[in-house]
This record gives structure tokens, sequence and C-alpha cells, in this order.
């Protein structure tokens, strides 16, 4: 029994170690997709490190620019506003339009 107790704490120990490195800011939220930038696959993002949000997540957690529509810097399916009013109203189609949803 003894044997059994010490594996699971060695486990529990390294698990803690790895999760408690995998994050670089104190404000890490593990219930994101991408804890380590505090942020969901989708969400806008920077990724020259300044202020512009001009990238997405992507689906291995990276900040792409890599955009279905550049003009709009949305891709298809992002939530849009069809009267350009400010109310999400609509999705971006195959394209590149607002449509209303």
């Amino acid at each position: 029994m003894k044997l059994i107790k010490y594996s699971i704490t060695v486990i529990t120990i390294l698990t803690l170690v790895i999760f408690t490195n995998s994050c670089k800011s104190d404000t890490c939220d593990y219930d994101k997709d991408c804890p380590e930038l505090n942020l969901n696959i989708g969400d806008p993002c920077h990724p020259g490190g300044d202020e512009s949000i001009n990238g997405t997540v992507s689906e291995f957690c990276q900040c792409s620019t890599d955009w279905d529509c550049p003009a709009l810097q949305l891709n298809i399916g992002d939530p849009c506003s069809v009267n350009n009013d400010g109310n999400i109203n609509g999705s971006i189609d195959d394209n590149c339009d607002c449509i209303p949803g």
C-alpha cells in the first residue's frame, strides 16, 4: 500500500509542476482553450505584442493573422455588423460579405 501512495504523490507533484510552469502569467485561466494566452480558440489577439488586436487564436494556440477575408480582418463564420452600426447581427459568408443571421 505504501508504494501506491508514494506513486500517486509523485504523479501529483509532477502534474502540479507541469501546470504551474506552463503558464507565463499570474492570471492564467485554466478553463480557457489556451491557458498560456488566457484566451480561447477563435478569440481576437495581438500577434506582434503591441496593442493592436489584429489576429485570431488558432487551434494550435497561436495568434495568427491568416484571415479568410484580409480586408475585413475576419474569417468565414465570424460575427459581424450587417449595417456597420455596431450591432452584431450577422456572420461573414464565403464571399467575405456580412449577411444577416
